[in-house]
C-alpha cells in the first residue's frame, strides 16, 4: 500500500491539468453529431468515471497534505521520486506512510479501493513506476532518480555504473 499512497502524492500535480482535458474531451464527445449515439454515451461515461477517479485522488492528496503538513507528504514525493536522498524503506517516510494510510483509512479507503483507482491511467503508470524505481534501488542498494521529461528511472549504483531500472 506504500506505493499507491506514494503515487497519490505524487500525482496530484498532475490532476489539475488531467480534469482540463477529460473537460475538454467530454464536451467534444457529447457534442459529437457523427458517431452512433450509444458509442458517444459509452465515451462519455468512460471519460466522466476518470474524472471522478481524478477528482477522488486529488480530494485524498489534499486530506494527507492536511493532515501530516507539506513537510511529511512532500518527503513522501522525494522518497517516490528518490529525490534527496529520502527512500520508502526509511523509518521517517515509513511513519509519515503510516499516518497517511491512517487518514486514507478515516476516509474509507483501504488498499483494495486504492486499487481500484488503477482504473485511471495516469495513477497505475505512476504505480508502476515508483515500483520499479523501488526494485532498482533495492537490488542495486544504491539511488535512483526518476526523469520528469522521459518518466525513464535511472539507477546511480556502487562504483560509478548507471543502468536504466526496469
Amino acid at each position: 500500500m506504500e506505493t499507491e499512497i506514494a503515487a497519490v502524492v505524487t500525482v496530484a500535480r498532475k490532476l489539475e491539468t488531467l480534469c482540463v482535458l477529460l473537460d475538454k474531451r467530454i464536451m467534444r464527445a457529447a457534442l459529437d453529431t457523427v458517431s452512433p449515439t450509444v458509442k458517444a454515451a459509452e465515451k462519455v461515461f468512460k471519460l466522466g468515471e476518470y474524472k471522478r477517479l481524478a477528482v477522488n485522488l486529488s480530494v485524498m492528496e489534499h486530506r494527507i497534505r492536511c493532515a501530516l503538513g507539506d513537510g511529511a507528504t512532500d518527503m513522501i514525493g522525494y522518497a517516490a521520486e528518490g529525490r534527496y536522498g529520502f527512500d520508502l524503506w526509511s523509518r521517517r517516510v515509513k511513519k509519515a506512510l503510516a499516518d497517511a494510510e491512517r487518514v486514507l483509512r478515516t476516509l474509507g479507503v483501504g488498499g483494495a479501493e486504492l486499487t481500484g483507482y488503477k482504473r485511471l491511467p495516469l495513477y497505475k503508470s505512476e504505480c508502476a513506476k515508483i515500483k520499479r524505481a523501488a526494485a532498482a534501488r533495492k537490488e542495486c542498494g544504491g539511488t535512483v532518480s526518476v526523469s520528469a521529461e522521459s518518466g525513464a528511472a535511472y539507477a546511480y549504483c556502487r562504483g560509478d555504473r548507471t543502468a536504466q531500472a526496469l
